[in-house]
């Protein structure tokens, strides 16, 4: 997303414009989707709550945020503070689902949390302290977002989830832009080739990945899998412009996936969600 993203900014879109596009899509998409696929949609009271809640509030927030912290600090420090939410994952899981912390994860995390350090590679002197907080602040209520979409597939499949989680986050964007006078899709034709991008791959599938992946494996592992995310973002950089590794980053990559090898092994010591 953030190589699409950076198509998308040349044009001065703004950020509620990019996020607003890239939900309501993606909920038209998932709708054409459950409609060739005949999916019958049956959601409780309950249940349309809580996807109102995930998609609604939480994955909101998490967007705003996110993008909030990027306007003060790099991307790379952005992303190194982000991903800090698979350990708060961990240790939300403990508290609230009784999930026990085996060895094989408290090393995952070790691994990753080292790898991305070595990979992203930033200095920590001169941090904006909005930023930093924004940034952890995503990464909280991110944390919090995939405990309760946990919860979600455990009743309702993931597409239908997928579906509702990303109507409800854009009808939520759409509020917050126009409250702010902050939406508006005068731009270049041509922008909305990465929009696109950033739709299909960034969230479609990757939205859908990831409640596929919490159904199959669980919340913490599935945190500490997706911390291979900003491996493949610098992998594409090196081909889409020319972006070279240090021998001290491609270390890095090797302890990210590391760490994703040690809790797929760690699956199996106790129940696999």
């Amino acid at each position: 997303m953030p190589i699409f993203t950076k198509f998308v900014y040349q044009d001065g879109v703004s950020t509620l414009t990019v996020l607003f596009l890239r939900f309501f899509f993606a909920a038209l998409f998932f709708f054409i989707l459950l409609i060739i696929s005949k999916t019958e949609i049956r959601l409780s009271y309950r249940l349309l709550t809580g996807t109102l809640l995930v998609g609604g509030v939480f994955y909101m927030i998490q967007s705003i945020l996110y993008f909030n912290s990027v306007h003060y600090l790099t991307a790379s420090m952005v992303n190194l503070i982000f991903y800090a939410y698979p350990a708060i994952v961990a240790i939300l899981s403990i508290w609230v689902n009784k999930e026990p912390l085996h060895r094989n994860v408290v090393l995952a995390l070790i691994a990753s949390f080292l790898g991305l350090i070595l990979v992203l590679g930033s200095g920590f002197s001169g941090l904006n302290k909005i930023g930093v907080l924004s940034a952890f602040g995503a990464a909280l209520v991110y944390a919090i977002y995939m405990l309760l979409s946990n919860r979600l597939i455990e009743e309702v499949s993931p597409i239908i989830t997928s579906t509702f989680v990303s109507m409800f986050a854009s009808f939520s964007l759409l509020i917050a832009g126009v409250a702010t006078d902050s939406i508006s899709f005068d731009f270049n034709p041509t922008t909305w080739l990465p929009i696109m991008g950033i739709v299909l791959f960034s969230t479609v599938l990757a939205i859908y990945g990831l409640f596929k992946g919490l159904e199959i494996i669980g919340p913490t592992k599935a945190a500490i899998l997706s911390m291979i995310e900003p491996l493949v973002t610098i992998l594409f950089g090196c081909i889409l412009f020319m972006d070279k590794l240090t021998s001290v980053q491609w270390f890095g990559a090797f302890l990210v996936i590391s760490g994703a090898i040690l809790i797929t092994k760690a699956r199996g010591q106790h129940d696999t969600r």
